[in-house]
């Protein structure tokens, strides 16, 4: 076994494309924080500046449901379209999205150009959901290889929170770049926004070229790897990593798209009560992506810290440990003092819930990729295809959930008057219920199994 994976796929080989794939996330960081933490500031300067207009709410649904339906379509393609090749196009769709952004933030225009700019957003992120599951399975596949060899240094964990840092330390510069040109030149707040999505453009660009030359293994070797390395769903873990196992990929898939739509339910109203809070001009802009900042920064930076807490203590434990507590951060959302004071406070939180969303999104994600692969066939290229299927599916799923709950959000603070203040206060309760009914359910049907 060890000799077919040193010729099919060498050692070297595995790790330039590990770094190949590190590079690239410092490239797809530049991107995000050009583009993405401006989003809703592209969205309300086209429209004419109010924070809480129509298209800004539409932001937190319309592009789930974009993403849902392009995960969807690629679940039922045909293989060459999961190959890396589908990869590099999604990620050049995403370039053109940035480019035709940049274009209408120099036009301006008013409420119509506001749904454009609504219907780039919503593109770019359908691009981005057809890339992200296809990366993953391909980024797994040399993650096993490297274990395989014997080369595992701390685990799938510990790779991406290395990677990731990285990614969200270049989103970061981007951000407050982009934040910094905003508070110098309050006036020019179009013209800015055009020069970060035209950033953000290029900086794909660079993604799609270092994809293409990065190793992509062939079926039958990353068979052979994920064969001679251990799964984490055949260890221990105690409760919550019996709970994985309990829930198998469908139940573990409903959990978070349940978590996650719940989470969503908030999603319409950060933007709109920080730049009500902060005063709705150029210089709220710019406070409200500092904040923003500060959040990606301290979530990046802990990443590769959960994932060694999770190396010792199991990914399973850590995932509901830290997913308790993004739920307990969202909660203190509606306690943030009104007035002269909001920015303090409001920075401070945003560094809490970033600490506390780490862990979560480091963790779902690499619990996603051992549940996918396990009980798959033993067919490789069926394996493979049953792997990036599940990947896809999840993904839809969770964006199906993240559409619902802001339809639901956005439908309670319009149509039924509910304060922002108590949409976090109860999202963030309700998320805490959910991990504790998870993890009770589970020990009660273990217990009731041990008895029988």
């Amino acid at each position: 076994m060890a000799h077919y994976l040193r010729r099919q796929c060498p050692l070297w080989e595995v790790e330039r494309a590990l770094r190949l794939s590190r590079a690239e996330g410092i490239s797809a960081g530049l991107a995000s924080g050009f583009s993405d933490a401006f989003a809703a500031s592209l969205v309300a300067v086209v429209a004419g500046g109010a924070p809480g207009s129509a298209p800004v709410y539409a932001l937190a649904y319309c592009p789930p449901v974009a993403c849902a339906a392009a995960q969807a379509a690629l679940a039922r393609a045909p293989a060459w379209a999961r190959s890396r090749a589908a990869v590099v196009a999604a990620v050049c769709a995403q370039s053109a999205c940035a480019a035709a952004m940049a274009a209408l933030a120099a036009l301006g225009g008013g409420t119509a150009h506001a749904w454009v700019a609504v219907l780039l957003v919503t593109l770019n992120a359908a691009a981005m959901s057809c890339a992200a599951p296809l990366w993953a399975a391909w980024i797994s596949d040399l993650l096993a290889l490297r274990s395989a060899h014997g080369a595992d240094a701390g685990g799938s964990e510990a790779y991406f929170g290395s990677r990731n840092r990285l990614a969200g330390l270049a989103s970061v510069a981007a951000t407050l770049t982009g934040g910094a040109l905003l508070r110098l030149l309050p006036g020019s707040a179009p013209r800015v926004l055009a020069a970060l999505f035209a950033c953000a453009a290029a900086a794909r660009l660079c993604s799609a070229a270092l994809l293409r030359r990065t190793h992509q293994p062939t079926a039958a070797a990353s068979a052979a790897a994920r064969a001679a390395s251990p799964s984490y769903l055949a260890e221990g873990g105690g409760a919550a990593a019996s709970t994985v196992r309990f829930l198998g990929f469908r139940g573990y898939t409903l959990a978070v798209a349940v978590a996650s739509a719940i989470a969503s339910v908030c999603q319409p109203f950060y933007a709109p009560f920080m730049l009500a809070r902060l005063g709705g001009d150029g210089s709220a802009h710019a406070a409200m992506a500092t904040s923003n900042a500060v959040h990606q920064l301290v979530k990046f930076s802990c990443m590769p810290w959960w994932g060694r807490v999770a190396g010792n203590a199991g990914a399973a434990p850590v995932l509901a440990a830290s997913a308790a507590l993004s739920g307990a951060g969202t909660v203190v959302w509606a306690m943030l003092p009104a007035g002269q004071f909001f920015f303090v406070p409001l920075v401070a939180l945003q560094a809490g819930c970033g600490f506390c969303w780490a862990g979560y999104e480091l963790l779902s994600f690499t619990v996603l990729l051992d549940v996918a692969a396990a009980g798959t066939s033993q067919d490789h290229d069926a394996a493979r295809a049953q792997r990036t299927a599940r990947t896809v599916w999840f993904g839809a799923w969770q964006a199906v959930a993240c559409a619902v709950g802001g339809v639901v959000g956005t439908a309670l603070v319009e149509h039924y008057g509910v304060a922002y203040e108590a949409t976090f206060a109860v999202a963030g309760a309700l998320r805490v219920a959910l991990i504790a009914a998870a993890l009770c359910v589970t020990f009660a049907a273990c217990r009731t199994r041990k008895r029988q």
